[in-house]
């Protein structure tokens, strides 16, 4: 099990408690990004794609990255596991499954299970954005993702949430190399 940084920059680059600009070009490799065709050129022509599951925070998020990663010798499967979203009714709006099943992308939707993300936050409900809850809400959604692609065979997991300018990529990888070794 290996989660791939293949979206992440350098930790310096968000190590900071406030959020920074330019997120697409700074904190993730989308289509248009300047190092993108040099670290990940397209795939090859017959070659077969690599697979792996993608933790979805939102439709928003997944969009581009679903077409960059099959446009460069990827084959996703979306895991959609977002309990922190709250009410039940937001978590249903942001799925991204009709635009998964338009791609012929597998989705996969985690349980709803709020209710357990309140107790692995509980006693944090007051930390700051970026702080302290944060990371132990990307461990839950991490862990599950890793378990997910265990449980499938896949190799490589990695998420939509190393994309946002509003999250420390440092908490996301520390969840993430948690999650790996679990």
């Amino acid at each position: 099990m290996m989660f791939s940084g293949l979206f992440a920059a350098p930790m310096s680059d968000h190590s900071s408690s406030a959020p920074h600009a330019g997120a697409a070009s700074s904190c993730c490799l989308l289509p248009g990004d300047p190092g993108d065709a040099r670290r990940y050129p397209p795939a090859a022509e017959g070659a077969a794609p690599q697979p792996v599951l993608l933790h979805s925070c939102c439709a928003p998020c997944s969009s581009a990255i679903l077409e960059w990663m099959r446009g460069h010798g990827f084959a996703p499967t979306v895991f959609y596991f977002n309990p922190n979203i709250f009410p039940e009714a937001e978590y249903l709006v942001r799925k991204c499954q009709r635009y998964c099943e338009k791609l012929g992308v597998p989705f996969i939707d985690a349980d709803y299970d709020h209710a357990r993300w309140r107790e692995a936050v509980r006693g944090l409900e007051s930390a700051p954005e970026r702080g302290p809850r944060c990371r132990v809400c990307f461990g839950v959604r991490l862990l599950a993702a890793a378990q997910a692609a265990r449980s499938l065979g896949i190799e490589l997991f990695t998420t939509t949430l190393a994309g946002s300018r509003w999250k420390r990529l440092d908490q996301i990888r520390d969840a993430a190399a948690e999650a790996e070794r679990l």
